[in-house]
């Protein structure tokens, strides 16, 4: 099975939303017909679990300049789990391009304090959900504290309207501890990178986080497979 699902705000971005359809559309016909090939190859045993990918990409929050979304991606391909992977979409709507957070931030900016900030949030997380579980770092093994240059990442909405708050750092599964830890959401306040901002985007960030640090969803019960 697949599925996509976009937001409504999305209409309002008409060069956006015909970039996101054609690339997921694109991305879902490929698992179709990879799904196919290998359960054709293997005989398509009737008692074996059907193939899935449910794409499901929500507005995380707007400002004058930004457009910002959240891409979960459940996938099911065979082997002892599925997946569930999120990732960020940051649209400059007058450039009509998507942007990263090099982008935003200044060039040549120092990231130091971002990381330290995201590590020291994430680590909270991590005893909040395994109390006696070990605290990571930036080089230890297997798991470590992820880099924000290199860690997916939304706006996140606060006090002001039209105005981002902070950033929202997306961390999968595997990537800070084992599958059944599952992912993190790390809302990391405008204050810890304030500094660091683009002239052209600093007008962007305002107000403050409703809530920082852990903000991951409650699970959704995973589809059947």
């Amino acid at each position: 099975m697949i599925k996509l699902t976009l937001p409504e705000e999305l209409k309002a971005h008409p060069d956006l939303h015909a970039r996101l359809y054609a690339e997921e559309v694109r991305k879902l016909r490929q698992f179709a017909e990879g799904a196919q090939g290998e359960l054709t190859e293997a005989g398509a045993a009737t008692d074996r679990p059907k193939y899935e990918n449910t794409v499901t990409v929500a507005a995380a929050a707007e400002t004058g300049k930004l457009f910002s979304l959240k891409r979960t991606s459940f996938d099911y391909s065979g082997g002892a789990h599925p997946n569930t992977l999120t990732s960020g979409i940051l649209w400059d709507k007058a450039l009509k391009r998507q942007i990263g957070l090099a982008d935003l931030l200044r060039k040549g900016a120092d990231l130091t304090a971002l990381d330290q900030a995201l590590c020291s949030a994430l680590n909270t997380a991590k005893r909040a959900r395994v109390p006696d579980g070990a605290s990571i770092t930036f080089g230890s093994k297997p798991f470590a504290c992820p880099r924000a240059a290199s860690t997916a990442f939304v706006l996140t909405p606060g006090t002001t309207s039209g105005k981002a708050a902070g950033l929202t750092f997306l961390i999968g599964p595997y990537q800070a501890g084992p599958y059944a830890e599952g992912g993190y959401e790390i809302a990391i306040p405008t204050t810890a990178f304030r500094s660091l901002l683009a002239t052209a985007y600093a007008g962007e960030f305002g107000g403050e986080l409703v809530r920082a640090g852990d903000v991951t969803p409650a699970p959704a019960p995973e589809p059947a497979v």
